[in-house]
């Protein structure tokens, strides 16, 4: 009743381009449209993210391809007299 009365008395006391709007806006232009100025930055924090995950990827597959190659020799002798290839009590039951 009372905003009835503020808009429609005989004399308002809002008018009515005092209301409160809602603006719709694209998603793609953001709350304050600072997407455009903050969108180079971030492309290139995510390029250094991923060249950051490659060298770490890459460092791991070379410590792999190092312990295998530190255990060939010993896998060649293991299947030579027999053995298994895993290291004695490593997999236990």
């Amino acid at each position: 009743m009372f905003a009835y009365n503020l808009l429609h008395a005989e004399r308002p006391i809002a008018e009515p381009e005092d209301r409160p709007a809602i603006t719709l806006l694209p998603a793609q232009i953001g709350l304050t449209g600072l997407r455009d100025r903050v969108s180079t930055m971030l492309y290139v924090l995510m390029a250094a993210v991923v060249i950051v995950l490659l060298i770490g990827c890459a460092n791991i597959a070379g410590l792999l391809l190092a312990r295998a190659a530190a255990r060939q020799k010993e896998i060649a002798v293991r299947l030579a007299i027999g053995a298994a290839r895993a290291r004695p009590g490593r997999f236990r039951a």
